[in-house]
């Protein structure tokens, strides 16, 4: 019987530790990137950049004057994150790779930085 409150009594703690940071991001100022100098004539290759966090950090480097190039497996999703950036900061600043992922296990493998270079090195060197 102990074991069992024990366990729950964490699962409470843990549940009111999310109701506070909750309740801190509602009442608080919103988070805010920090400022960082502008990266022209650079390019980034942001893997899953077709929504969420990846489409994010996609848009803020894109604001840094980057060139974002954007590897996904679905090609559809990933024109419609180049076009939406594009729209917002201007032609020429991403476009889509279309890339199927690798395991994990294959992430260290020499072939898939040949196949990335492959794709986007021929066009920005």
């Amino acid at each position: 019987m102990r074991w069992f409150l024990v366990c729950v009594l964490g699962f409470i703690r843990l549940y009111l530790d999310g109701l506070k940071v909750l309740l801190y991001q509602i009442f608080n100022k919103s988070f805010r990137l920090p400022d960082l100098p502008k990266q022209s004539g650079k390019v980034a290759i942001v893997t899953g950049g077709t929504r969420g966090m990846g489409y994010e950090i996609s848009r803020h480097l894109v604001n840094l004057d980057m060139h974002v190039v954007i590897a996904g497996n679905e090609e559809e999703e990933g024109q419609a994150a180049v076009k939406s950036i594009q729209e917002e900061f201007g032609q020429g600043k991403g476009n889509f790779l279309h890339f199927l992922m690798p395991t994990p296990s294959s992430l260290f493998d020499p072939d898939l930085f040949v196949l990335l270079e492959m794709g986007c090195g021929e066009e920005f060197g």
